[in-house]
């Protein structure tokens, strides 16, 4: 994990978070430790012994002392990792919710649309009193009623052409009988 090493000038330990010697070989030959012994506090990225690390190194100038701050790069990233991780499953998540709710809209919509196309072809066959259905879709719910209007039109035009039919035959069969009384009579 994190540790904290403190060491003079010269290299030499003073004071280290962990207790193995071998460590203060990993950090006092790094960039960190050279930059903080030119008097810059520094901060970056350098690998020891394979493995990658990320820190911070500054000069204790009264003492002559650098004091590094390091952690194993994977250690000091897991947040991030963990977050991105948790952000790229919450997208592909929500993405997947979305198209399920877009599929099943998209069945009630196409369900919906059947039973118009159905009422269309009922119209179309010459049965106008078939009711429409009625959409929550504002554009496709005015088409319906639109269409129930012009099939109720249709529905008033053919009553009416059945009763002037009625009139017509009605008066062609009393135009029949008086054509044959004159006729058969010979007279007005």
């Amino acid at each position: 994990g994190f540790q904290v090493v403190v060491v003079d000038r010269h290299g030499a330990l003073i004071a280290h978070t962990n207790n193995e010697q071998g460590m203060i070989e990993r950090f006092n030959n790094n960039a960190l430790f050279s930059g903080a012994l030119e008097g810059k506090e520094v901060f970056g990225e350098f690998t020891s012994n394979g493995v990658d690390y990320v820190g911070s190194a500054t000069l204790i100038r009264d003492l002559g002392w650098v004091v590094l701050a390091v952690q194993p790069k994977a250690a000091a990233f897991a947040t991030q990792r963990t977050l991105l991780m948790a952000w790229a499953s919450s997208a592909v998540f929500s993405l997947l919710v979305a198209l399920a709710a877009a599929f099943l809209l998209a069945r009630v919509l196409k369900k919906r649309l059947d039973g118009f196309t159905e009422h269309m072809q009922a119209v179309a066959n010459g049965y106008y009193g078939k009711a429409i259905p009625r959409f929550r879709i504002t554009e496709i719910d005015e088409l319906s009623l639109s269409m129930q209007r012009m099939a109720n039109s249709v529905l008033e035009r053919e009553s009416s052409l059945k009763q002037n039919e009625a009139k017509l035959l009605s008066i062609l069969d009393g135009a029949a009988d008086a054509i044959l009384i004159a006729d058969r009579y010979r007279g007005v």
